[in-house]
């Protein structure tokens, strides 16, 4: 069994191909910068949140 492609579609294929990998090593190669926190956040057991006002409490449903 053999397979035939047309000499268009096979450019465009190839075509896609290296835009996507040119647009993935873009972005591997472009450095992301990461934040860390040094506080601890604790939810206790009456539901209540310690340690950051971003995280908000309305019943059982906590909204980051």
């Amino acid at each position: 069994m053999y397979l035939t492609v047309s000499m268009g579609k096979l450019r465009k294929t190839l075509a896609l191909l290296i835009v996507l990998l040119f647009t993935t090593s873009i972005v591997m190669l472009h450095p992301v910068s990461s934040q860390t926190q040094n506080t601890q956040i604790t939810i206790s057991a009456d539901g209540s949140v310690v340690g950051t006002n971003k995280i908000h409490q309305n019943g059982n449903i906590y909204t980051l």
